[in-house]
């Protein structure tokens, strides 16, 4: 099942790329009619773009772990169908996650305290979410092949922020409440940090041998 889903997704990799586009093209519609309702009087409209705007942020956690999970996996030597379709569309669910992000903390948080003239009001929670979509526009900005190519070794060790953006996300859902996303955000952290430890253990191990 998994094979004939896994080569029927590669023949029609292009057409899968653009529903991608699409759905990125609506986010970003999207948001300018949530930012429209920021500044306008009528509230109604916002309190419908705000809680849109937490849907986001949450879905934005999913795809974060979707994203993460081939690499969590191959430390562990794990590979399996399933993981190798994620790969094949990793950057567009890398990318998606940014844009929910962004929809999210701009919609809930910067532009409503721009609205009210207090640009530089936050609470700790909202610093931490602050500073990882931040950190997440260099990886969105820089995920295409020709920012690879140019920036070779760079590239790299710039896409390691992931492993920064990780904690803030921890961090961020954490102080709020204890819930279903500071649970699954939790997890994420420790099963990064120990495939990562497992990894480094294996190869000083068949060095030694």
């Amino acid at each position: 099942m998994f094979l004939s889903l896994f080569n029927a997704l590669i023949k029609k990799k292009q057409r899968v790329i653009r529903i991608f586009n699409i759905l990125w093209l609506i986010l970003i519609i999207c948001f300018f009619f949530a930012a429209g309702s920021v500044f306008s009087p009528d509230n109604k409209a916002y309190v419908f773009w705000y809680d849109f705007a937490l849907l986001c942020g949450k879905t934005g956690i999913i795809f974060f772990v979707i994203t993460l999970l081939p690499g969590i996996f191959n430390r562990f030597r794990i590979r399996n169908r399933i993981l190798g379709i994620i790969m094949i569309f990793r950057r567009q669910f890398g990318i998606t996650m940014f844009l929910l992000a962004a929809f999210h903390g701009l919609i809930v948080g910067v532009l409503p305290k721009i609205s009210t003239g207090n640009p530089l009001n936050y609470v700790k929670f909202e610093l931490y979410g602050l500073f990882a979509v931040i950190l997440l526009f260099f990886l969105f900005i820089t995920s295409n092949d020709f920012s690879q190519m140019k920036m070779g070794k760079l590239w790299y060790a710039l896409h390691r922020l992931v492993y920064i953006i990780m904690w803030l996300i921890l961090i961020h859902v954490a102080l709020q409440r204890f819930s279903l996303w500071s649970v699954t955000a939790g997890v994420l952290v420790l099963a990064e940090m120990s495939g990562i430890i497992y990894s480094h253990i294996s190869r000083k191990n068949s060095d030694k041998s």
